[in-house]
């Protein structure tokens, strides 16, 4: 009777292991299949938005290393000649690998809901944590039961040998040395996966610290100008006094600087009783994603100061490429500029150019210094994309700031997925010969200040 009672048991887990193995192989085909499509997006930076492919990319390959885990171990042959005592140690050592690889993508799953800007990141943690899941009830079940009504799903491990040496004892060698072989690739792709893991819960923790730095201003939907009839949302904060006939301050940069990098200065410019407005450009910060086609701030900018309700005409302060950005507005649009401040601005390309002028270049030696140049940043561009940003080793390449109150804040954007990804798609454009409109002359109303920072000689043999 108990015989028979345990049979039956025998039989049910059998039964489940099917379903389980199913799984594995649709998991098996999802991830290889995300891994083409992020694959193939890693150039384009995404179907719609500008975002690190990189991301769901290596969670994918995560998902598929543990659901290949799945189907090796529903189809492995058991052994029944080998000592029970081993037999427990493997599924105990296996059962105990599994666990903490559940724990781990539990504490990624956590960490990506807390960062909250990556909703694929969250779908694939969650299969990676259901596989593994099912690779610890996969290993208990075959260990009360064989697949079926007590009959193994394929040979026994000791009988498959037994007729490889039957037919040929060469083969048998062969296929003994194959299967040990396999068996410590497994064990090292394993060890490796468990560190691939400790990394990607690295980078998802620099993600969620997020949370350490609350939203100080407000979000504004700005509907673009391309005539698509979109809109980003754009996280913007202006302070001090409304009163009186004083202009409103606004500080602009490049693509890879957002308002924690000017917040210092608002704060003094309303210590002094003067309303400032700083804002984190589409692709940084708080803001949204940029989307696809966007390469530059055209599409966003003047619907963007428009809608903020602050008075106008701005007094615009640019600092490095944000000079052109406010040069270009004031030509387009001088009824909404009093005047313009370039904070250690210059033309565009100068990096370039003057490595011309010094060395007395053609102008094809000068296009083949620019284009190395350009294909040596997109390399560490793609470095730091597809690397550090997702394994949390941004340190490498951002050091702090100890000069300014949020030096920890401009730290933690600057280490950031979308600041990175956003610099690498404009990147093009940044290189592009984009200072022809330089030469235009600005409005006689619009007054202009160039303020160059001044450093004695240590100082630029130190930072240089």
């Amino acid at each position: 009777m108990i015989s028979e009672s345990r049979g039956r048991a025998q039989f049910f887990i059998g039964i489940l292991q099917w379903p389980v193995l199913v799984w594995a192989i649709l998991n098996l085909a999802t991830g290889i299949l995300g891994m083409i499509v992020y694959g193939a997006f890693t150039a384009s930076y995404g179907p719609v938005y500008i975002v690190n492919q990189f991301v769901g990319l290596w969670l994918c390959v995560l998902l598929t290393f543990f659901s290949a885990q799945t189907v090796y171990i529903e189809l492995k042959p058991g052994d029944s000649s080998e000592r029970r005592i081993l037999r427990v140690i493997t599924l105990v050592v296996n059962i105990l690998y599994f666990g903490v690889i559940l724990v781990g993508s539990f504490i990624l799953f956590v960490l990506y809901s807390r960062a909250g800007t990556r909703p694929d990141a969250i779908v694939w943690t969650i299969l990676i944590m259901i596989i593994c899941l099912l690779n610890v009830i996969a290993l208990i079940c075959r260990w009360y039961s064989s697949v079926g009504a007590g009959k193994e799903f394929i040979p026994d491990e000791s009988k498959c040998f037994q007729l490889i040496k039957e037919k040929s004892a060469g083969a048998s060698g062969v296929s003994m040395c194959l299967y040990i072989t396999a068996i410590v690739v497994n064990v090292l792709l394993r060890f490796i996966f468990l560190i691939f893991l400790g990394l990607l819960i690295s980078g998802s923790s620099a993600a969620s610290n997020i949370k350490n730095y609350p939203m100080k201003g407000k979000l504004i939907s700005v509907p673009l100008n391309d005539g698509s009839g979109r809109s980003q949302n754009i996280h913007y904060l202006c302070e001090g006094p409304t009163e009186g006939n004083s202009f409103t301050f606004l500080f602009e940069g490049d693509f890879t600087h957002g308002y924690a990098d000017y917040y210092d200065i608002q704060r003094y410019l309303t210590a002094l009783g003067r309303r400032s407005c700083i804002y984190d450009k589409p692709g940084l910060g708080y803001s949204d994603y940029l989307y696809k086609d966007q390469k530059d701030e055209s599409t966003f900018y003047y619907n963007f100061l428009t809608s903020i309700g602050e008075k106008t005409p701005y007094v615009m302060v640019g600092w490095g490429g944000g000079g052109h950005i406010i040069y270009k507005f004031a030509l387009e649009h001088p009824e909404l500029v009093k005047s313009l401040t370039f904070l250690d601005v210059f033309p565009p390309g100068i990096e370039f150019t003057s490595m011309k002028d010094l060395k007395n270049w053609s102008q094809e030696q000068f296009n083949t210094y620019k284009n190395q140049e350009l294909r040596g940043r997109r390399t560490l561009f793609g470095i730091i994309n597809g690397l550090a940003v997702p394994w949390g080793l941004m340190s490498i390449f951002v050091g702090s700031s100890s000069n300014t109150s949020n030096a920890d804040e401009i730290t933690f954007w600057m280490s950031t997925e979308k600041t990175w990804i956003t610099q690498s798609s404009v990147l093009d454009t940044a290189y592009a010969d984009t200072g022809s409109y330089l030469k235009q002359n600005l409005t006689s109303t619009i007054s202009v200040n160039l303020v160059v920072t001044k450093h004695d000689d240590n100082w630029v043999i130190k930072n240089n």
